[in-house]
């Protein structure tokens, strides 16, 4: 037991870790001179809250430590706090606990707010994040493809911030980058021994000229074994409907060559096979073009259903055949083009309409005589007879006057006529009623 301790001590020792040559914070670097730079920060984003100044982005880490690698966005949007910093301490190395105590003395002159619960974590994690932030820096001064690695995504002000930062770091000459004792595992190195004893002696031989190639003899193929496996047969493809039941279509009638009269497929197949002759000028059509045509379109229409019938083995109806009849009697119904292109005589204006189409048109034209015809003058009614004038009387200065359903007392002005003064319409009483009020009426009057 004693032996195999002593033998692990001395393999220690052998590949144990050099003497390191860290980085050390500066020691006149103050408390005070870090919360200046921390205050003047605040005051110029306007804030007293700084974890939002220089927390992680989004998309950044979640939780940091000494292993993070380096992100380029968290070190731009807090380039402008280490620019400061750096200004403060090139080599990128502040004390942790200097930065806390800068902390607590902007809270108590409440220029910074924390937190009211977890304060020292909430500080701890402040602290960390700066010191993360400047390590960063300093990985990038030291490897140009990590700047690379990192810059490449990165925008052209966001660049520049991080360029302006690498510019205020200074680092020693004798500093190569070896870790760090935050959380960094040590490096093993080969001891000069044992490189030494891998080489072995060396013996110094004489250079004898490239050898020629020696001429290899042709290989015999090889045979197949028992063992061997079969080839792979290749995937089937699968068969489409025109392999499985493939279709051949008659060829095309002379009657398609006479109606499309020497255009298309089939004229490119003919003159393939018939000799060029000399072409003549095409004559004008003659008056028996129309019914050539309709011959040639009711042999075209009898012939396409017969031939697909023939192809697809689907038995026909005689559907098709009166459509056919319908169309040709259609034809034969409408109106030809001379018809419509025929100016219109007078006697053709005054022809008599059929007796169907009259009484709609008469229907449409009675709207629109009473559209354009001027309104006349209604007549006044007629007088009825239920409030006629029966009876008047004349009592001095008053006359009486009694009508079916009302009854008036009316004064007698001096110029002539008559001016209402009383009246009433009690149903079968007006007129007694009236008469009764007319001494009273001719008192007041006088």
């Amino acid at each position: 037991m004693m032996e195999v301790k002593q033998r692990e001590i001395e393999e220690a020792k052998e590949g144990g870790k050099t003497p390191a040559k860290r980085l050390i914070a500066d020691p006149t670097i103050s408390v005070d001179d870090i919360a200046k730079v921390l205050g003047k920060f605040l005051e110029f984003k306007g804030s007293k809250d700084l974890w939002p100044l220089i927390s992680p982005p989004p998309g950044g880490p979640n939780d940091f430590h000494w292993h993070t690698p380096v992100n380029g966005d968290w070190v731009a949007k807090a380039s402008g706090l280490l620019y400061d910093l750096l200004s403060l301490a090139p080599n990128t190395k502040v004390l942790g606990t200097k930065v806390v105590a800068a902390f607590r003395f902007l809270h108590s002159n409440k220029f910074l707010v924390l937190p009211e619960n977890r304060t020292q974590a909430h500080l701890d994690r402040m602290d960390m994040a700066i010191r993360l932030l400047l390590n960063f820096l300093k990985k990038m001064k030291m490897s140009e493809a990590l700047k690379t690695r990192v810059t490449r995504m990165l925008g052209a002000s966001d660049v520049m911030r991080i360029n302006l930062c690498l510019e205020k770091i200074e680092l020693p000459s004798w500093y190569v980058g070896e870790d760090d004792n935050e959380g960094a595992t040590p490096r093993r190195k080969m001891s000069q021994a044992s490189v030494d004893s891998s080489l072995g002696p060396l013996a110094v031989v004489p250079y004898e000229g490239r050898a020629e190639p020696e001429a290899s003899q042709p290989r015999e193929p090889e045979k197949p074994s028992a063992f061997t496996e079969p080839p792979l047969k290749k995937p089937k493809q699968a068969s489409s409907v025109s392999a499985a039941r493939p279709v051949d279509l008659p060829s095309m009638p002379s009657i398609f060559n006479r109606i499309l009269g020497g255009k298309g497929q089939a004229a490119k197949i003919q003159q393939h096979k018939t000799p060029k002759t000399e072409t003549k000028p095409v004559e004008p059509p003659s008056k028996n073009t129309k019914k050539t045509s309709e011959l040639l379109l009711l042999e075209s229409m009898k012939f396409v259903p017969k031939q697909v019938a023939e192809v697809t083995g689907k038995k026909t109806t005689g559907k098709k055949a009166m459509k056919v009849k319908k169309v040709m009697k259609s034809m034969k119904k409408a109106p030809t083009k001379a018809m419509k292109k025929a100016p219109m005589t007078p006697k053709a204006m005054k022809a008599p309409m059929p007796e169907g189409m009259t009484a709609p048109m008469k229907a449409m034209k009675a709207p629109m005589k009473a559209m354009t015809t001027p309104m006349k003058a209604m007549p006044k009614a007629a007088a009825g007879s239920k409030n006629f004038k029966f009876q008047s009387e004349k009592y001095g200065l008053c006359k009486l006057e009694m009508y079916s359903e009302k009854s008036y007392i009316r004064q007698m002005l001096p110029g002539g006529g008559f001016k209402s003064v009383v009246s009433c319409c009690t149903k079968g009483v007006h007129a007694d009623v009236c008469r009764q009020l007319v001494p009273h009426v001719e008192k007041g009057l006088c």
